[in-house]
């Protein structure tokens, strides 16, 4: 069997619900939900909490993951993460009587110290990276064990649908997500027959802070549709209609939402993040202007979609690197390379 350690409040989203500060969801909440999914019975959840109550159903054979990021609490100052988080996960897996896997989403790892990640990094038997972008990273660190592991995006849920004449941009308001961009886009496109659509709000992950409600107030003067949020389901409905998606991150590792966009079918344009150019059909624009002047000469002065050509290899790509059946082979990969016996394959 497959654990995942986690802690209570990341299972507690209700996830045929939009998400918002009394449910909060999105990130890492979905990554869960979409682990299990694909999993299909073969993963079970363990909370950090009440771990002993769990430890004698445990055997040799069980495989631990363990995502740091998920422990990630603003609440909590750095030396309490530090002291008492890190240090309760560290004395469970130590623990644990099967194998463990370090299962990094995004680069938590590196707000350790050099020490933590020095005493914290050997005692894992195998650590994953979800993109090459993360890989040199953790090679650049001299990680050991390192296999790939995505974090799975469900391409029965998200397919793609007859295209309208639209740019979508999803996530939360963050100044990580350089909403900014996306404001100045919008606005740029506020005369043009293109409709310009955001997903997302200031409390996906809970209480917004203030910065974050101003971001997503300028989002909202400026999208012809800003929808505060959806659940996956409604989500995955206005992805297989946008034609575009436009990425401005900054901070993102994985970029769920782009995945999404593009197993989604949708032609793929913005910043230069190193994510993004691993990834096919997209078109690269930095800044705003370079976006507003991509997509006026990709539609023909905004008056049309281009071919669909354009994004013809992300679907296939996308399946083959980032989906559930994906993601079962790469875990298969690496029990077969602890000695465990494979799920599926």
């Amino acid at each position: 069997m497959i654990y995942y350690l986690v802690p209570e409040f990341f299972l507690n989203a209700d996830h045929s619900k939009p998400y918002n500060a009394q449910n909060p969801g999105g990130g890492i909440r979905t990554k869960l939900w979409s682990v299990e999914k694909a999993c299909v019975g073969n993963l079970d959840f363990l909370v950090l909490d009440n771990i002993v109550e769990r430890s004698l159903d445990l055997t040799h054979e069980d495989v631990l993951l363990v995502e740091p990021f998920a422990f990630r609490n603003p609440d909590l100052t750095q030396e309490i993460y530090i002291s008492f988080v890190m240090d309760h996960i560290v004395a469970y897996v130590r623990d644990f009587p099967g194998k463990t896997v370090l299962y990094t989403s995004e680069l938590e790892v590196l707000r350790w110290t050099g020490s933590m990640q020095q005493s914290i990094i050997p005692i894992f038997d195998a650590i994953t990276y979800n993109c090459q972008y993360q890989k040199n990273i953790w090679e650049a660190l001299n990680f050991p064990n390192l296999h790939l592991l995505c974090d799975p995006i469900d391409d029965a849920l998200f397919r793609p649908d007859a295209k309208n004449f639209s740019v979508i941009a999803t996530g939360l308001t963050s100044p990580g997500k350089n909403i900014t961009s996306i404001v100045e886009l919008y606005d740029r496109l506020r005369t043009e027959s293109i409709e310009t659509i955001y997903i997302g709000g200031a409390d996906l992950w809970g209480t917004p802070q203030m910065e974050y409600s101003e971001l997503e107030y300028e989002v909202s003067l400026v999208a012809k549709r800003h929808i505060r949020s959806l659940p996956p389901h409604q989500f995955a409905v206005e992805l297989s209609k946008a034609g575009f998606v436009a990425g401005t991150t900054i901070h993102d590792v994985f970029c769920s939402g782009h995945a999404e966009a593009l197993m989604s079918g949708c032609i793929s344009i913005g910043g230069g993040h190193p994510l993004y150019r691993e990834r096919p059909g997209f078109v690269v624009a930095p800044d705003t202007e370079s976006l507003y002047n991509k997509l006026k000469d990709l539609t023909c002065d905004f008056t049309k979609l281009p071919p669909v050509e354009l994004n013809a290899n992300s679907r296939g790509w996308c399946e083959r690197n980032i989906s559930y059946s994906a993601f079962r082979r790469q875990i298969d990969a690496i029990l077969s390379e602890l000695n465990r016996s494979t799920l599926w394959t």
